[in-house]
């Protein structure tokens, strides 16, 4: 009984301990970057809040890179993509930065995707694989692409005739 007493004092001691360090972390690590402080907004369901701290980022803030990931996360959450496009055309269109613009690119293709604008979501793709030719992001966006022009819901199958092993033709 008494060996109990000693494992479970000191488990609370290892416990007050890891809190200690934790917190002593988190005070040492400073503000959240504004991806994160958005990010919990997303989870919170604070939309609006989430698109007001987005919208007073600058264009040129790096936090663009990492944000559209979270802006597609939003989206998909609402099902409702135009507060992604809207930003993504507009980090595009006035950014400065090639990767960021490309990263911009791709989350509008994956945006018009989602609304059913197929057309849109091809030439966003083809924008990315043109910004930054030979990344990893221009790989997934020729993905995409194929993905929607080849392999895409809704599209007819094609046609073929299969032969079997005694000869016979089924279609």
């Amino acid at each position: 009984m008494k060996g109990s007493y000693v494992l479970s004092g000191a488990a609370m001691l290892v416990a007050a301990l890891a809190a200690t360090v934790a917190g002593q972390q988190a005070k040492d690590a400073g503000p959240p970057s504004p991806v994160d402080a958005i990010h919990k907004l997303v989870h919170a369901g604070s939309y609006e809040d989430m698109a007001a701290k987005a919208d007073s980022l600058p264009l040129d803030d790096p936090s663009w890179k990492n944000l559209f990931d979270v802006l597609v996360e939003a989206a998909e959450q609402r099902k409702d993509y135009s507060y992604l496009k809207r930003k993504a055309q507009e980090v595009l269109l006035r950014g400065r930065d090639s990767e960021t613009r490309a990263i911009a690119a791709f989350a509008l293709g994956i945006g018009d995707w989602r609304s059913g604008q197929v057309s849109e979501a091809v030439a966003a793709f083809s924008e990315a694989i043109r910004i930054r030719p030979g990344s990893e992001l221009a790989f997934n966006a020729e993905g995409n692409i194929h993905e929607i022009k080849d392999l895409g819901v809704g599209q007819p199958t094609p046609h073929f005739v299969a032969q079997t092993t005694s000869r016979l033709r089924k279609k």
